[in-house]
């Protein structure tokens, strides 16, 4: 009895997920601090296939693992953490669309909405990407 459940567990072990895709991790500081919170999020540009992910930012760190990662290729970042303490501004989200009340967002266009920040995800490298972001506010 114990052989089957010895060789069950062989098995199991054995035939764990697997994939081509990489893991993903860096630190992310806002004006010199550990970001408290927000959310990272990277997009396939060029000829790449098209592929996206993201985390959540917690105490200056994120992570992504290898089975919700990326496969190599160069990707569009955007970092977004908004100010609940601030008061909302109004957004339309399209043309003729409703507007609604949203917290405006504590990282600068420049990390965000016009971000140009990209990184190479490549199976050599540890593919930790930390950003130093400087306030709006500044």
């Amino acid at each position: 009895m114990w052989k089957c459940a010895f060789a069950a567990l062989v098995l199991a072990i054995g035939c764990g997920p697997k994939t081509d895709r990489l893991p993903l991790s860096g630190t992310i500081t806002l004006d010199g601090a550990p970001l408290d919170k927000g959310k990272i999020e990277f997009a396939s540009i060029g000829d790449a296939p098209l592929q996206s992910t993201g985390a959540v930012i917690r105490a200056g760190s994120y992570e992504i693992p290898a089975e919700k990662g990326l496969l190599p290729g160069t990707f569009h970042v955007e970092i977004s953490s908004p100010d609940t303490e601030a008061k909302p501004v109004k957004v339309s989200g399209y043309p003729g669309g409703p507007t609604i009340s949203v917290a405006p967002d504590r990282i600068p266009p420049e990390f965000n909405v016009d971000s140009e920040k990209r990184v190479d995800v490549t199976r050599e490298g540890d593919n930790v990407f930390d950003f130093d972001v400087t306030s709006a506010k500044k």
